[in-house]
């Protein structure tokens, strides 16, 4: 599912909270390596309308996961997480 996230709480370098993206964030997707998070937006070819307004949960400073696109890849959970954080996402139904 992609609204829905399982994160290892041990890794986490601060409390979770989410906002909207600002000028220069990357996420980092693997060891050493990031990606920018308008790069994903279009890649995921999420409408430009949606783009400035798209959620991002964070912890503390750091960028955790671009909802519904790509994950953080050093905060997933794994088998040796010893304690797991799950984060669900509620879309808005559209407008009647």
């Amino acid at each position: 599912d992609p609204w829905s996230l399982l994160l290892d709480a041990e890794r986490l370098p601060g409390p979770l909270g989410a906002r909207r993206r600002q000028p220069g964030d990357r996420l980092p997707i693997a060891a050493g390596m990031s990606r920018r998070v308008q790069d994903l937006l279009v890649d995921a070819r999420i409408p430009q309308a949606l783009r400035a307004a798209w959620p991002i949960v964070v912890a503390g400073d750091a960028l955790v996961w671009l909802v519904g696109v790509r994950a953080a890849a050093p905060y997933l959970a794994d088998p040796a997480s010893r304690q797991v954080v799950r984060v669900d996402v509620l879309r808005d139904a559209a407008p009647a």
